[in-house]
């Protein structure tokens, strides 16, 4: 019986919150703006501006190869066994893939 009651206390806590923050930014429109992407920086890695900042952000789960020659960029052919020349098209056409989602 206790697992029951933790899921329930667990998934009745869960509504509450979701239920005071729609009810906050119903009352707060204006205070919270939405992150905009305004620049692709590369396959990986993009340009945020959110709450009068800009950062760089690194997106999760993606190690897009690099566009530039460099020390990197060798080390990762090196790894790969592969041409820097293919490496870069990659990379491009990574950073390509990024700014057609927008």
């Amino acid at each position: 019986m206790k697992p029951f009651i933790r899921y329930t206390t667990v998934l009745t806590l869960g509504l509450i919150a979701g239920y005071l923050i729609r009810d906050w930014q119903a009352r707060n429109p204006g205070s919270a703006k939405d992150p905009r992407c305004i620049r692709v920086l590369d396959g990986d890695t993009i340009e945020v501006a959110w709450d009068g900042e800009t950062n760089k952000v690194r997106l999760i789960g993606i190690d897009a190869p690099e566009t530039r020659r460099g020390p990197k960029l060798t080390t990762y052919a090196n790894k790969l066994d592969m041409p820097e020349d293919t490496l870069r098209r990659c990379g491009r056409e990574a950073t390509g893939f990024i700014e057609g989602i927008g």
